[in-house]
Order: structure tokens, then C-alpha cells, then sequence
């Protein structure tokens, strides 16, 4: 993700499910996290719950406030 991101917003309720988490490994209702482009290429989209997102969110803020800080 670059430090130009907006927020990462929560998906719709209709694409939340129960299932296991990939952040903190919890059985929990998750949804389709962001994109994450791998080595090879492929664009693969990760279950995230609602800390998930929140951790998220709080990553590209501080990503953001660094490149501000250096650029």
C-alpha cells in the first residue's frame, strides 16, 4: 500500500461470514480484507474481522504520517 491510501473501509454487512480471521486467528465474523499484491503477481484478498480492519486502518495512518514527516 502506498502512504497516498485513504482509510480502509468496512465492507458491506451482506460479505461478512463466520470464519477464521487472518490477523489474530480467530473463529469470528470476517469479510474481504484489502488486496495484498504478492511476489508472483497475484492479487490475493485476505479474511479480516472488524480488528482486523481497525489495525489496518491504523498501519496506512501511520505509514502516511512517516512519509509526510521524511517527505
Amino acid at each position: 500500500m502506498s502512504a497516498g491510501c485513504g482509510p480502509i473501509p468496512l465492507p458491506p454487512s451482506r460479505q461478512w461470514r463466520f470464519g477464521r480471521c487472518s490477523c489474530c486467528d480467530r473463529q469470528t465474523l470476517v469479510a474481504p480484507g484489502p488486496q495484498i499484491h504478492t511476489v508472483d503477481g497475484r492479487a490475493v484478498t485476505l479474511p479480516y474481522c472488524v480488528d482486523g480492519f481497525e489495525r489496518a486502518a491504523r498501519y496506512v495512518h501511520r505509514v502516511g504520517l512517516r512519509a509526510s514527516v521524511r517527505g
